[in-house]
């Protein structure tokens, strides 16, 4: 019996999923503002997706983010 048939209603619910997350992306570059000409909300999930070296390599300077934008970063670069 074949259970990988398409299931519109998930794809549906992916969908929605990723529109969630693009508009939570967007509006958090706006709360935040920016740094050295770069999105500090950017600059924050690369952080934690590179190491220290490779991000100095990347941008040129150091970066860590601190407060609620380490919080709410860490929350969405790690739910991927």
């Amino acid at each position: 019996m074949n259970l990988n048939l398409f299931n519109p209603f998930q794809e549906t619910q992916r969908y929605e999923k990723q529109q969630r997350k693009e508009f939570l992306e967007a509006a958090n570059r706006r709360k935040y503002g920016k740094y050295n000409g770069y999105w500090k909300w950017d600059l924050a999930c690369t952080w934690f997706r590179v190491t220290n070296d490779d991000f100095f390599r990347m941008y040129g300077f150091n970066f860590v983010p601190k407060g609620k934008l380490y919080e709410e970063a860490r929350e969405f670069a790690w739910d991927d």
